[in-house]
Protein backbone atom coordinates (compact mmCIF):
# COMPACT_ATOMS: atom_id res chain seq x y z
CA UNK A 1 0.00 0.00 0.00
CA UNK A 2 2.45 2.41 0.47
CA UNK A 3 4.53 1.76 -2.77
CA UNK A 4 1.36 2.26 -4.18
CA UNK A 5 0.58 5.19 -2.48
CA UNK A 6 4.04 6.60 -3.62
CA UNK A 7 3.92 5.62 -7.24
CA UNK A 8 0.01 7.55 -6.65
CA UNK A 9 1.40 10.57 -5.20
CA UNK A 10 5.36 10.99 -6.36
CA UNK A 11 7.78 10.77 -8.98
CA UNK A 12 8.03 11.74 -12.46
CA UNK A 13 5.11 10.47 -13.73
CA UNK A 14 2.42 10.27 -10.81
CA UNK A 15 -0.33 7.62 -11.76
CA UNK A 16 -3.24 10.01 -10.54
CA UNK A 17 -1.87 12.34 -13.70
CA UNK A 18 -3.59 9.99 -16.04
CA UNK A 19 -6.51 8.04 -16.30
CA UNK A 20 -5.20 4.70 -16.35
CA UNK A 21 -3.03 5.59 -13.27
CA UNK A 22 -6.07 6.38 -11.39
CA UNK A 23 -7.83 2.78 -11.95
CA UNK A 24 -4.71 0.58 -11.35
CA UNK A 25 -4.16 2.58 -8.01
CA UNK A 26 -7.60 2.92 -6.86
CA UNK A 27 -8.55 -0.87 -8.02
CA UNK A 28 -5.71 -2.17 -6.74
CA UNK A 29 -6.06 -0.58 -3.38
CA UNK A 30 -9.24 -1.81 -3.12
CA UNK A 31 -8.14 -5.23 -3.99
CA UNK A 32 -4.92 -5.01 -1.53
CA UNK A 33 -7.40 -3.53 1.20
CA UNK A 34 -9.81 -6.66 1.19
CA UNK A 35 -7.48 -9.05 1.03
CA UNK A 36 -5.25 -7.42 3.84
CA UNK A 37 -8.99 -7.42 5.88
CA UNK A 38 -9.79 -11.06 4.71
CA UNK A 39 -5.92 -12.15 6.07
CA UNK A 40 -6.43 -10.28 9.47
CA UNK A 41 -9.77 -11.52 10.39
CA UNK A 42 -8.29 -15.18 9.69
CA UNK A 43 -11.39 -15.82 7.27
CA UNK A 44 -8.99 -16.39 3.85
CA UNK A 45 -9.90 -15.76 0.47
CA UNK A 46 -13.19 -17.81 -0.23
CA UNK A 47 -14.81 -17.54 -3.27
CA UNK A 48 -17.71 -15.19 -2.02
CA UNK A 49 -14.63 -12.98 -0.36
CA UNK A 50 -13.55 -13.24 -3.68
CA UNK A 51 -16.62 -12.09 -5.26
CA UNK A 52 -17.31 -8.87 -3.32
CA UNK A 53 -13.55 -7.97 -3.45
CA UNK A 54 -13.06 -7.80 -6.96
CA UNK A 55 -16.56 -6.49 -7.31
CA UNK A 56 -15.94 -3.60 -5.15
CA UNK A 57 -12.88 -2.79 -6.20
CA UNK A 58 -13.99 -2.15 -9.67
CA UNK A 59 -16.98 -0.04 -8.30
CA UNK A 60 -14.38 2.02 -6.61
CA UNK A 61 -12.92 2.38 -10.50
CA UNK A 62 -16.06 3.82 -11.27
CA UNK A 63 -16.05 5.92 -8.14
CA UNK A 64 -12.53 7.41 -9.56
CA UNK A 65 -13.89 8.12 -13.07
CA UNK A 66 -17.32 9.83 -11.38
CA UNK A 67 -15.63 12.10 -9.24
CA UNK A 68 -13.23 13.27 -11.60
CA UNK A 69 -16.62 14.87 -12.84
CA UNK A 70 -16.34 17.73 -10.68
CA UNK A 71 -13.03 18.13 -10.64
CA UNK A 72 -12.67 18.90 -14.13
CA UNK A 73 -10.93 22.66 -13.57
CA UNK A 74 -8.42 21.83 -10.91
CA UNK A 75 -7.57 18.70 -12.53
CA UNK A 76 -6.53 20.56 -15.78
CA UNK A 77 -4.52 23.73 -13.81
CA UNK A 78 -2.62 20.38 -11.95
CA UNK A 79 -1.66 18.87 -15.38
CA UNK A 80 -3.76 16.02 -15.02
CA UNK A 81 -5.48 14.23 -17.94
CA UNK A 82 -9.04 12.31 -16.82
CA UNK A 83 -11.45 11.42 -18.77
CA UNK A 84 -14.17 13.94 -17.84
CA UNK A 85 -11.71 16.65 -19.43
CA UNK A 86 -11.91 15.22 -22.67
CA UNK A 87 -16.21 15.10 -22.29
CA UNK A 88 -18.39 15.53 -19.51
CA UNK A 89 -21.13 13.69 -21.16
CA UNK A 90 -19.01 10.72 -22.58
CA UNK A 91 -17.29 10.46 -19.09
CA UNK A 92 -21.11 10.16 -17.74
CA UNK A 93 -22.52 7.75 -19.96
CA UNK A 94 -19.00 5.78 -19.87
CA UNK A 95 -19.40 5.55 -15.73
CA UNK A 96 -23.05 4.02 -15.88
CA UNK A 97 -21.84 1.89 -18.35
CA UNK A 98 -19.64 0.41 -16.32
CA UNK A 99 -21.66 0.73 -13.32
CA UNK A 100 -24.10 -1.32 -14.74
CA UNK A 101 -21.73 -4.32 -15.72
CA UNK A 102 -19.84 -4.22 -12.37
CA UNK A 103 -23.37 -4.58 -11.04
CA UNK A 104 -24.59 -6.92 -13.37
CA UNK A 105 -21.81 -9.12 -12.73
CA UNK A 106 -21.71 -9.31 -9.10
CA UNK A 107 -26.11 -10.34 -8.96
CA UNK A 108 -24.45 -13.39 -11.19
CA UNK A 109 -22.01 -13.82 -9.13
CA UNK A 110 -23.98 -13.83 -5.98
CA UNK A 111 -26.63 -15.95 -7.57
CA UNK A 112 -23.73 -18.46 -8.23
CA UNK A 113 -21.03 -17.83 -5.10
CA UNK A 114 -23.31 -16.77 -2.56
CA UNK A 115 -26.95 -15.85 -2.20
CA UNK A 116 -26.44 -13.74 0.78
CA UNK A 117 -24.04 -10.92 -1.63
CA UNK A 118 -27.52 -10.18 -3.82
CA UNK A 119 -27.92 -7.37 -0.63
CA UNK A 120 -24.65 -5.70 -1.38
CA UNK A 121 -24.93 -6.65 -4.97
CA UNK A 122 -28.65 -5.05 -4.70
CA UNK A 123 -27.28 -1.81 -3.38
CA UNK A 124 -24.82 -1.02 -5.92
CA UNK A 125 -28.11 -1.73 -8.56
CA UNK A 126 -29.35 1.56 -6.77
CA UNK A 127 -26.42 3.54 -7.76
CA UNK A 128 -26.33 2.43 -10.73
CA UNK A 129 -29.80 3.64 -11.37
CA UNK A 130 -28.74 7.24 -10.04
CA UNK A 131 -25.78 7.41 -12.08
CA UNK A 132 -28.00 6.23 -14.74
CA UNK A 133 -30.13 8.98 -14.46
CA UNK A 134 -27.35 11.71 -14.49
CA UNK A 135 -26.31 10.01 -17.54
CA UNK A 136 -29.86 10.40 -20.05
CA UNK A 137 -30.31 13.42 -18.29
CA UNK A 138 -27.22 15.20 -19.32
CA UNK A 139 -25.66 18.05 -17.21
CA UNK A 140 -28.76 20.63 -16.33
CA UNK A 141 -29.85 22.01 -13.53
CA UNK A 142 -31.23 18.92 -12.15
CA UNK A 143 -28.50 17.45 -10.84
CA UNK A 144 -25.06 19.01 -9.04
CA UNK A 145 -21.46 17.79 -10.81
CA UNK A 146 -20.85 15.60 -7.99
CA UNK A 147 -24.18 14.11 -7.98
CA UNK A 148 -22.55 10.87 -9.72
CA UNK A 149 -20.13 10.85 -7.00
CA UNK A 150 -22.60 10.86 -4.11
CA UNK A 151 -24.46 8.27 -5.97
CA UNK A 152 -21.42 6.05 -6.25
CA UNK A 153 -20.44 6.66 -2.48
CA UNK A 154 -24.13 5.69 -1.04
CA UNK A 155 -24.22 2.72 -2.72
CA UNK A 156 -21.20 1.67 -1.55
CA UNK A 157 -21.57 2.35 1.99
CA UNK A 158 -24.96 0.24 1.19
CA UNK A 159 -23.24 -2.37 -0.18
CA UNK A 160 -20.76 -2.41 3.15
CA UNK A 161 -23.41 -2.40 5.34
CA UNK A 162 -25.40 -5.00 3.69
CA UNK A 163 -22.00 -6.98 3.83
CA UNK A 164 -21.58 -6.28 7.55
CA UNK A 165 -25.22 -7.62 8.10
CA UNK A 166 -24.63 -10.37 6.04
CA UNK A 167 -21.43 -11.64 8.62
CA UNK A 168 -23.88 -10.50 11.92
Amino acid sequence: MVALGFLYSAGPAPLKNSVWGVQVSVIGGGLATYTAGACAAGIGISPAVAVFAVAMSAWMGVGGLAKDLSDVEGDRAAGRSTLAMWSERGTCLIVASLAGIIAVGFVVSAFTVEERLLVPALALGCGVAAIGACAVAGRSRRWHPRTPYHAFMYSQYGAHTGALCMLL
